[in-house]
């Protein structure tokens, strides 16, 4: 048997996507109205994982927004991740 015969053989196992680590991930929402001033971009280390960063972002035919983005570092599995998120956004809305 040829090399690219083994290949097309052989079987790829992909894990249940919900036990994948999330390593990162980003919120983040865009101004609706435009931004003509210079290009910036400033972050803030807001928690051991979590940074902000707030950034002119370049959008079609030349115009600018400014963009609000956090990003976090959960380090955990895609299920936990999404649990403590829609946990954490019920805790402020409820509570």
């Amino acid at each position: 048997m040829d090399e690219s015969a083994a290949d097309a053989s052989t079987i790829c196992i992909i894990p249940d996507h919900m036990s994948w680590t999330v390593t990162l991930w980003h919120f983040g929402m865009d101004a609706l109205c435009t931004y003509a001033g210079d290009k910036f971009y400033v972050s803030w280390e807001i928690a051991q994982h979590a940074l902000v960063t707030v950034y002119s972002k370049d959008w079609k035919e030349g115009k600018s927004r400014v963009r609000i983005e956090k990003q976090e570092y959960p380090k955990k599995s895609l299920a936990e991740a999404l649990e403590e998120k829609l946990n954490a956004n019920t805790d402020r809305v409820g509570g």
